[in-house]
């Protein structure tokens, strides 16, 4: 007479999964691929074997690698939902502004000499800091901060910002 042959119980791949920290499609895979998902040596022995295959996970743990996921998943997804707002400009657009604008600074630069000795003159040393001082915060400063921000940002500046710095920027391209 044979041998009864034991009936496998059904497994639950959910609970496995949850258990295990893993997802119902990765513990359907293992299984497909011969693995015994009844097992918990088993799946902690191929888990184990991923982690000292993946050098992205060395120190890490699978929650942790999740986390790190969903985060980066989040950040990308806000992005994406800026720029459709309108909320940042090509980047074709902003280099040529930044250009436009170092172009500026450097313009502002090359002026002092010729615009600051008439102001300058007859001042004491404290007058003349005060003048140049003013000078320099009016015409180079925002314009220096401008271009900090827009290195700062990737060259993706806000529309309005780059929209008033072209506007204002205008009346030295005459």
């Amino acid at each position: 007479m044979p041998a009864k042959k034991k009936a496998l119980k059904p497994v639950n791949l959910s609970a496995i999964a949850k258990e295990h920290g893993l997802t119902r499609e990765t513990v359907r895979k293992w299984r497909d691929e011969g693995l015994d998902i009844a097992s918990p040596k088993a799946i902690k022995a191929r888990m184990e074997n991923m982690r000292r295959q993946s050098p992205a996970l060395e120190g890490e743990s699978l929650s942790e690698a999740r986390r790190r996921k969903m985060v980066a998943d989040a950040n990308r997804s806000e992005l994406l939902t800026r720029k459709e707002r309108g909320e940042f400009v090509q980047a074709s657009t902003a280099a040529a502004a930044i250009e436009l604008l170092t172009r500026h600074v450097e313009i502002v630069w090359k002026q002092l000499p010729r615009e600051l000795p008439g102001r300058l003159e007859g001042l004491s040393p404290a007058d003349m800091m005060k003048v140049i001082t003013h000078h320099v915060d009016r015409e180079l400063i925002p314009r220096l901060n401008l271009l900090i921000r827009a290195a700062e940002k990737d060259m993706q500046l806000p529309p309005q910002d780059l929209e008033a710095y072209l506007q204002h920027a205008a009346q030295y391209d005459k």
